[in-house]
């Protein structure tokens, strides 16, 4: 009978196991292909939200992306406008700020009263526990994701967000590059189109200038002229 039981014991522990993998593969796989393509941070933020909210059954989500001194919100997902999440968070400031500071995922299991809240039309409320988790790429935070449930968060969610906070942060590097790409694309355009105006500014002013410079030689001339003939109507002296 321990045998016996010792093997059954392994075999659904084994079997525990290996659905919990296709679980977390399932998760990787899928959110690869929702972040693929040349996405905007928006863009990108709603996608990951999106997803990973659906997939854990989250309640509410939201996505801040590092802007130097401090992080902006980037997306949300099923947050009115009226929430009070904040627009920026610093490191080291709020729970936001201290897993930023932390670089690691953590679950809240009270949360603060007015911290976050979900809702539609129909009504609003607020999760019961928080999963604030850091994206990080080459050991560096540049995104961090917070998320709200109304039940239990298992410590599978917590392995899933590490498993794929290195694609994530990737993937919002990228889409930082594509922006400030844009962004010297678009500076370089009004630079172009700024030069072209002043060329044609300046090669007007030196058609003017011509002009000008033709009329007063043309003034000259007969002024020359003017001044010229009553010498040539003069008597010549004996």
């Amino acid at each position: 009978y321990w045998v016996l039981g010792i093997a059954g014991f392994l075999f659904i522990r084994g079997k525990l196991t290996l659905k919990k993998q296709e679980w977390l593969q399932a998760a990787e796989v899928g959110l690869a292909q929702r972040i693929g393509g040349e996405l905007s941070l928006p863009e990108l933020g709603n996608h990951v939200l999106g997803f990973l909210a659906t997939y854990l059954g989250a309640q509410a989500a939201a996505i801040f992306v590092d802007e130097g001194e401090s992080f902006r919100r980037s997306a949300s997902f099923a947050v009115p406008e009226s929430s009070p999440v904040p627009e920026r968070v610093k490191p080291g400031d709020g729970l936001l700020g201290q897993a930023i500071k932390d670089g690691r995922p953590f679950v809240l299991q009270s949360v603060p009263d007015g911290y976050l809240y979900f809702g539609s039309s129909f009504g609003q409320s607020a999760p019961a526990r928080l999963l604030i988790a850091p994206v990080k790429v080459d050991e560096r935070v540049n995104a961090v994701m917070e998320f709200g449930f109304t039940d239990e968060i298992g410590p599978t969610s917590t392995q899933l967000f590490e498993q794929v906070s290195q694609s994530i942060g990737v993937a919002v590097r990228s889409a930082k590059y594509r922006t400030r790409l844009h962004e010297l694309l678009e500076e370089t355009r009004r630079q172009t189109e700024e030069l072209q105006r002043q060329s044609e500014e300046l090669r007007a002013a030196n058609e003017e200038l011509e002009q000008q410079t033709r009329a007063l030689e043309a003034s000259q001339s007969r002024l020359e002229l003017q001044q010229s003939s009553p010498r040539r109507g003069q008597p010549k002296k004996s």
